[in-house]
């Protein structure tokens, strides 16, 4: 199946859950690879994979970058809000800088949960457990960052502040992988980046 026809089926049932997991795993059945969400490059919707190429972007045949819109407690609004942010801005250089720059009036706390459980911020940060248990800081950081918005200081500068309150991640330990794929669920509804199987695999394997 080419990319931009099976994107586009996966947008129009991207509000059933039991759709999207039959037809994902009707696309990595056809040779097809969904990449998974992700806050720099994702947008609402599915969307075929655009790569560099020769100095022009195109569409790669076999590739598609999944939808903000398919992970459960987001919705349009939120969505815009994260991608016009991103595309008048420039691309969020850590997790905190996303919550002290992108519209609390459409993105709140539980979006910006889901977000974090479907892996949207990996690129950002390889600890999921971390990010989760550092959402009250992050919102305190964008708080910190509205009261200072319209004042001469160093804390004017966005980038600047967010790198400061990036050391404030909390140090927790990882997700289990049955763990990771648990929270997955709740924000996807199935698994995406794996199989519970998979923590048994080598085990299993020798019998």
């Amino acid at each position: 199946y080419p990319a931009e026809f099976m994107a586009a089926t996966l947008s129009l049932d991207m509000d059933y859950t039991d759709k999207i997991q039959t037809l994902y795993q009707d696309c990595v059945d056809n040779g097809l690879t969904i990449l998974p969400p992700d806050i720099n490059s994702s947008n609402y919707y599915f969307e075929p994979f655009l790569r560099e190429a020769e100095g022009k972007k195109e569409t790669h045949a076999k590739t598609i970058r999944y939808g903000l819109g398919a992970v459960k407690g987001t919705g349009q609004s939120a969505v815009d809000a994260i991608t016009d942010e991103r595309k008048v801005n420039g691309a969020y250089a850590s997790f905190f800088d996303f919550c002290m720059r992108v519209d609390k009036a459409h993105v709140n706390r539980r979006t910006i949960e889901s977000l974090i459980k479907a892996g949207a911020f990996d690129s950002l940060h390889h600890c999921r457990a971390s990010l989760l248990a550092s959402v009250d800081a992050a919102l305190a950081a964008a708080a910190h960052s509205a009261e200072h918005a319209n004042q001469n200081s160093l804390f004017d500068d966005t980038e600047t502040l967010g790198e400061q309150w990036q050391a404030e991640l909390q140090d927790v330990p990882e997700w289990t992988l049955r763990e990771k794929l648990a929270h997955e669920k709740v924000a996807l509804g199935y698994y995406l980046s794996g199989h519970l199987f998979d923590e048994y695999e080598a085990e299993a394997r020798k019998i």
